[in-house]
């Protein structure tokens, strides 16, 4: 004869009515071995194990329409016309954060947080947005996180940005930037190009023919000059 299970059982003095004994099979097989003809008491389809069980399912096989997969194509269209619109290098863009120097270009922020919107508003995962743009998880939850906000509007073209400052002061770029003009003009002009656009060095660089040491040059001259 068999032994009976519940001498041992740590819910030994327990209500037997309680699920942990009404569903213990070793309770169950040695009641059976006593009274084989014995009825056993109907499952309660509303107990917690069984609601426990039901919900577990049911969110097992309800798909996430979040969680949908996004094609290659959608997702490097979506990031195409993001740099479109923003004048962003699609390499730059998906440096990621390892690369600093990238991620201060003007409109590389802006870009890189309506990319994220625009992958997340195809149905992409925040893990996978990061892997995709080379960035952290909490990036993509920052750029995430103000979704009804209207997003920024592109940069302005930093040779549209350098024409209006020249012309500002009354100059144009051409007498700008001739090697034989006015040096207190020029240094005006490159230190509003850095104070007040954050313009970097490479791309007045770029604009102007000027060689980085000569910018450099004119910052020193605007700081000792108290405007910059």
């Amino acid at each position: 004869m068999m032994k009976c299970p519940c001498l041992n059982c740590k819910y030994r003095k327990m209500d037997k009515n309680c699920d942990q004994c009404r569903f213990c099979q070793a309770r169950i097989a040695y009641a059976d071995s006593i009274d084989p003809e014995r009825m056993r008491p109907p499952v309660l389809m509303d107990s917690p194990s069984i609601k426990e069980s039901k919900s577990n399912k049911s969110r097992e096989e309800k798909p996430n329409v979040k969680e949908q997969q996004v094609s290659p194509e959608d997702a490097k269209k979506a990031i195409e016309t993001i740099c479109e619109g923003y004048r962003v290098d699609i390499k730059t863009l998906m440096a990621g954060s390892g690369n600093r120097k990238a991620m201060l270009l003007p409109g590389v922020a802006q870009a890189r947080k309506a990319a994220s919107k625009a992958l997340f508003g195809l149905g992409m995962k925040r893990k996978l947005i990061a892997e995709y743009l080379n960035i952290s998880v909490s990036s993509v939850a920052k750029h995430l996180k103000a979704d009804d906000e209207a997003p920024p509007p592109p940069p302005k073209d930093p040779q549209q940005i350098v024409t209006e400052v020249c012309e500002k002061n009354e100059v144009t770029p051409e007498i700008a930037f001739n090697p034989n003009g006015l040096v207190d003009v020029r240094t005006v002009i490159i230190a509003t190009l850095r104070k007040e656009h954050k313009m970097p060095l490479e791309t007045i660089n770029r604009i102007t023919n000027l060689s980085t040491a000569t910018i450099s040059k004119y910052i020193r001259i605007a700081k000792d000059q108290g405007i910059l």
